[in-house]
């Protein structure tokens, strides 16, 4: 590959997707779990070294937001995230549990943080969706969703339904419109 710069590391399921798109970069990839510290050599002098605890973003697949401690001090950086619960308990990090250890910076992701926009939960969209189902049934229903993050709501849509049988095929390069 052309790619020079040192290994990517990403999170476990990021570099599964990563593996399967991109074969050739297998041998750069370096996949690290959701929660625990990870130290990581900057160069290859190896003088300096950062220190990473991924966190789930639950976003789409591999998401995740990253605490980051090193020379530069305690930060955040949020990357594309969809609030939960879980984020309100960013401060028992293992980083930021230790002695004296603040956030000193926050790199937040604000796309979409204006009271203009109104994203419902993943949940109730689904529960509406399969409302509308519901009130047509029966039907066949053709649920486009993207290609990563929304793979779930046809299978979720399914459940809430509690009607059947259910068939979801997910898209290919292969697939033809119905």
């Amino acid at each position: 590959g052309k790619w020079q710069q040192g290994p990517i590391y990403a999170s476990e399921v990021t570099v599964r997707l990563l593996r399967r798109r991109w074969p050739q970069l297998a041998p750069l990839l370096k996949p690290l779990a959701i929660g625990p510290i990870h130290r990581i050599q900057l160069g290859s002098a190896g003088g300096l070294e950062v220190e990473v605890s991924l966190v789930d973003a639950n976003h789409v697949p591999g998401s995740v937001m990253l605490i980051l401690a090193g020379f530069f001090g305690n930060l955040l950086y949020t990357g594309d995230f969809r609030l939960h619960d879980q984020h309100t308990h960013l401060s028992t990090s293992p980083l930021l549990v230790r002695p004296n250890a603040t956030l000193e910076r926050i790199f937040l992701d604000n796309t979409f943080c204006h009271p203009q926009f109104h994203h419902a939960p993943r949940s109730e969209v689904a529960k509406h969706i399969a409302k509308r189902l519901i009130s047509k049934w029966p039907c066949i229903a053709y649920v486009m969703v993207y290609k990563l993050g929304k793979e779930s709501w046809p299978k979720t849509m399914g459940v809430s339904t509690r009607q059947g049988p259910h068939h979801c095929t997910p898209y290919s390069q292969n697939s033809r419109s119905p």
